[in-house]
């Protein structure tokens, strides 16, 4: 049992997605994803820091193989969560208490359903430069796929940009490939020579034969 428990909290500590928000000039909240579901809060004051649990501050379970990702979602000056799960969803929480004394509610207006990927892994950032939050979601099957928030600042609404994401691009590099073995050699030559990025770990395989 001992063995069994140490092995979940290296995998949580590892895998679970890690979100750090400091609530105090001297005080910061970590939250950790278990791979059994739910988030653990840790705090610490300290330098170097010392962590201790605050239960009370922990994310409600949602899943196994939950993934936090912290930000403010409603511009009410503190900070709101995403959390991935297992299945691809992501769950949305505004925190209607504070960063140091959180109370977390559900608000399904925010989340993003089930994409079609796995295990989850949401990250917050304005990445078109307007002020708002953005989305980026990372799945177990290695890719990330980028959401515009087409709402605002205090009413995030997730717009899919499939064509910005990684899987967009493992698309296009795999069907150029099927293309080109369904057609002639010379149809073929044409195909890899066009603008499409080789798929990942194909020019490795190919000098790995070489040799």
């Amino acid at each position: 049992m001992h063995c069994d428990r140490g092995r979940l909290l290296f995998f949580a500590a590892i895998l679970g997605v890690l979100s750090i928000t400091p609530h105090a000039v001297h005080a910061t909240t970590l939250y950790i994803g278990r791979t059994t579901g739910g988030s653990s809060a840790f705090t610490s004051d300290s330098s170097p820091p010392v962590w201790r649990a605050v239960s009370s501050a922990d994310l409600p379970n949602v899943a196994d193989f939950d993934a936090p990702a912290l930000g403010d979602l409603d511009a009410d000056g503190d900070l709101d969560v995403l959390v991935g799960r297992e299945r691809g969803e992501i769950i949305a929480f505004s925190n209607d208490g504070t960063d140091v004394a959180p109370r977390w509610v559900r608000q399904t207006a925010w989340e993003v359903g089930r994409t079609g990927i796995t295990r989850s892994a949401p990250a917050l950032g304005d990445l078109d430069g307007d002020g708002d939050l953005d989305l980026l979601v990372g799945n177990g099957g290695g890719t990330v796929d980028p959401y515009e928030n087409t709402g605002s600042r205090s009413a995030p609404r997730w717009t899919a940009r499939p064509a910005a994401g990684t899987s967009a691009r493992r698309r296009r590099c795999a069907s150029s490939r099927d293309r080109a073995r369904a057609t002639s050699p010379r149809a073929a030559r044409r195909a890899r020579s066009r603008s499409v990025p080789p798929c990942p770990g194909r020019r490795r395989r190919r000098s790995a034969r070489a040799r």
